[in-house]
């Protein structure tokens, strides 16, 4: 389920609207900075998100994309506060932050919510003439 929804998705929803897309277009995938050093308790998650990093390189590389100057851009959220996280589980809680607090640079959680729109900005802006 966890490779279905994170990564399947992202690839049949660019693949299926590809044609769709105008020319000079932007495609932003969302990964995770898990994929780095691993998530205590969801390693199919990590895994999933990494392989969305990999297939942003590989749709960026796509011919028919690049002939059509289609841009993709893979953002990487850090670490943020969800259900998944285990926020309802004290004991899976208190190993999340501690893990927060020695591999954030900031050494806490986001928060979960619409991210702010500023991070999609450059990404998603029309290239230049």
């Amino acid at each position: 389920q966890v490779i279905s929804a994170n990564l399947k998705s992202t690839f049949f929803t660019v693949t299926s609207t590809a044609g769709a897309l105008s020319d000079g277009a932007s495609v932003i995938l969302t990964s995770s900075v898990g994929w780095q050093r691993g998530t205590l308790g969801h390693p199919l998650y990590v895994a999933a998100k990494a392989a969305v990093r990999a297939l942003g390189r590989g749709f960026a590389a796509d011919p028919r994309l690049l002939r059509r100057r289609v841009r993709v851009n893979t953002i990487s959220f850090g670490a943020v506060r969800t259900p998944m996280t285990g926020a309802s589980d004290p004991q899976m809680r208190d190993a999340l932050d501690e893990w927060a607090a020695q591999n954030v640079p900031m050494a806490r959680w986001g928060t979960s919510g619409r991210p702010p729109p500023q991070c999609c900005s450059w990404p998603a802006a029309p290239p230049p003439t």
